[in-house]
């Protein structure tokens, strides 16, 4: 018997013109369903109703964006919709920069569907208002005299938006056309589908859809301003910050929290490909939040982060040979 649904799925990713990229992704929850993928399904789930989690958010839905702001003078004078450089952030700011540069987008795509549809030309994230002040007290904004920035948005162009959905519709079709060459009867025969291993299902899914990245910009521990994506740690977070920077540099000697960073996402990828349970998925985030807190020098949420990953981050930190992250783990795992 021949394989509907799975022929189906092929005809409508391809045909954007005919069937919205909502429909594809609702009639594919039934394939996901079927193939032994709990990475698929979980992919499918979240495009559908959106990003919960931040470490699961790939990288194609982290797009560029720009910051504009709007000020206020004597006598209620104004300076509306200015456009606003960061490129003076720079040193241990510059990844704040790249965060007000960026916006992680985690909305479901039927969400963005409507937003494509509607009258704005580009899509808004508020700042907020101890980010706003940050940004006053890291300034000149702009040197405009008196004026005091008063608000300030991300702004994403339609047409990144556009290019996101058009990724998605692209990983799937690549995922089932990546499926379909590797077992030809699948279109024919519709009991191929359960027949397929599970590793064979998650390592086309890999390879075509998440691609071994995950991008977190999760909740981070201590005093932090945030904006979207941006976490700015305060200056009583600073302060306190500095001891648990000492406990891991007596760890990892003088290796950088930047260094700790990259051994940390290179110990993440390690993980996604071998974590089949949900226990091992909130280890992978745990190992994920830890390397963003590494990149923006938060020692303290970097500590608590690995504390959560356990055991699993820990055996793998050391099958890879990641010296930097294994010593990390065990300062985290130590008994207060």
């Amino acid at each position: 018997m021949a394989n509907v649904l799975f022929e189906e799925l092929i005809e409508w990713a391809s045909n954007e013109s005919k069937y919205s990229l909502s429909q594809v992704l609702l009639r594919s929850k039934v394939l996901a369903s079927q193939l032994k993928s709990r990475k698929f399904r979980n992919w499918i789930d979240c495009e559908v109703n959106g990003y919960k989690h931040p470490a699961e958010v790939p990288a194609y839905r982290v797009l560029d964006a720009q910051l504009y702001g709007d000020f206020v003078g004597l006598f209620e004078s104004k300076k509306n919709n200015v456009y606003l450089s960061v490129d003076y952030l720079k040193g241990e700011l510059s990844d704040i920069r790249d965060a007000l540069e960026h916006v992680t987008i985690r909305q479901s795509i039927s969400a963005l569907e409507d937003l494509l549809k509607s009258d704005p030309p580009y899509f808004e994230v508020n700042i907020e208002s101890r980010t706003i002040n940050f940004l006053r007290e890291n300034g000149p904004m702009l040197p405009i005299g008196r004026y005091l920035l008063n608000a300030a948005v991300q702004r994403v162009p339609k047409a990144s938006i556009q290019g996101l959905t058009n990724s998605v519709r692209s990983h799937l079709l690549d995922f089932l056309l990546d499926l379909q060459k590797e077992y030809p009867d699948l279109s024919k025969n519709g009991e191929t589908t359960k027949e397929i291993p599970e590793a064979i299902v998650e390592t086309a899914f890999e390879r075509n859809v998440y691609q071994n990245c995950v991008i977190n910009n999760g909740d981070q521990m201590g005093d932090f301003y945030n904006a979207n994506q941006v976490g700015v740690m305060g200056p009583n977070a600073k302060a306190e910050n500095i001891n648990f920077i000492q406990i891991l540099r007596t760890a990892i000697g003088e290796t950088s929290l930047g260094e700790l960073a990259s051994e940390l996402g290179r110990l993440r990828s390690a993980m996604i490909a071998e974590s089949k349970t949900e226990e091992q998925d909130t280890a992978v985030a745990a190992v994920a939040d830890a390397e963003e807190a590494a990149k923006k020098g938060n020692a303290q949420a970097i500590l608590g982060f690995l504390k959560k990953a356990g055991n699993w981050a820990l055996e793998t930190a050391t099958k890879i040979g990641s010296a930097v992250a294994v010593k990390a783990i065990e300062t985290a795992m130590k008994p207060e």
